[in-house]
């Protein structure tokens, strides 16, 4: 029996009803809405911990944050580091073990920030940020184009496998997605691939966009709903892309 290929996209902070194939909230997502015609949608999946480190644990594992030590994200400021570790069993380590090519391209945020470690990394890593470097902290991941956590949505930066960061020439999702493609344009026909492709946006800061996707709201109300606090309605971090 042959073997499925195993796309999986995901992004931050973005709920499933901010989508037009969900067809509630007033957006538009064209390209979405297709690659969702085309996919298996979970509807009723929900997050065990609505948080990105331990989310992404979860995701990995199939097991509760919690019973992986992924009680919070991983960060700087804690009396331990929290990191997934080397031993947990990932769907990359046993998808490696039956023949598949992984691949991992975008925000990991699953490896200690490097700053807990040293004060100054060779990889320029700053705040939470981590160069994951080849070995058993990479779970089987063979092919390898990531970052631990930063913000920087229009000048996003990467790691492959030395401590040299490289820049990204475009907005994070469209640079990452132009990286997936020419993966798949040239790895090897012969065996299957499991590729997880972790967009950063929509998190925050939501200002870092190209003007051509703040132009399909501009000048549109901005709609909310009813558990958005009043004082967030008129937070001006909300609205400033929009008038």
């Amino acid at each position: 029996m042959k073997k499925k290929n195993l796309l999986y996209i995901f992004a931050d902070q973005w709920r499933a009803q901010a989508i037009g194939a969900a067809g509630e909230d007033h957006v538009s997502t064209p390209h979405m809405d297709r690659f969702a015609g085309e996919s298996m949608a979970f509807d009723h999946a929900v997050s065990t911990y609505p948080l990105c480190s331990p989310h992404r644990a979860s995701l990995l594992t199939g097991k509760y944050p919690y019973c992986c030590g992924m009680w919070t994200n991983c960060k700087t400021g804690l009396d331990e580091a929290v990191m997934l570790r080397p031993q947990e069993v990932t769907i990359s380590d046993v998808l490696h073990e039956n023949g598949y090519e992984t691949a991992y391209v975008g925000k990991y945020h699953l490896d200690a920030s490097e700053m807990n470690f040293h004060e100054k990394p060779e990889s320029g890593a700053v705040n939470w940020d981590a160069f994951t470097p080849p070995g058993e902290r990479r779970h089987h991941f063979d092919f390898w184009y990531s970052y631990g956590a930063m913000d920087q949505h229009m000048s996003p930066h990467y790691w492959r496998d030395d401590p040299q960061k490289m820049e990204g020439r475009t907005w994070s999702p469209e640079h990452e997605t132009d990286v997936v493609l020419d993966y798949l344009d040239n790895r090897n026909k012969e065996k299957p691939f499991c590729l997880f492709l972790s967009w950063n946006p929509p998190h925050p800061p939501y200002d870092l966009l190209p003007e051509k996707y703040a132009d399909h709201y501009r000048g549109k109300e901005l709609v909310f709903r009813g558990n958005v606090p009043e004082e967030l309605r008129s937070d001006e971090a909300f609205r400033k892309k929009f008038k």
